[in-house]
């Protein structure tokens, strides 16, 4: 439940701008959720995508595509 309410925070701020703050609470987000869930979790791929969207919206952009390319793995395998 925790680890759903830290992902709408960190949506809101990516939506509302503040992609510094949302990056921070994503990284926090994922690391933790990779602890717990499973790889093809879909709240997991969806905490990833997010975080692949603003490191993108902040110009990094080979982080977001190796992100992005992981998570096509993961899915793909899981389906």
């Amino acid at each position: 439940f925790v680890l759903g309410l830290r992902l709408n925070l960190a949506t809101t701020r990516k939506l509302s701008g503040d992609l510094s703050g949302a990056r921070i609470l994503l990284e926090g987000i994922v690391a933790d959720m990779e602890r717990v869930l499973p790889e093809d979790h879909e709240h997991l791929l969806s905490a990833r995508q997010t975080l692949a969207q603003v490191l993108h919206s902040q110009g990094e952009l080979a982080g977001a595509l190796a992100l992005q390319e992981s998570l096509l793995q993961a899915w793909l395998r899981a389906h």
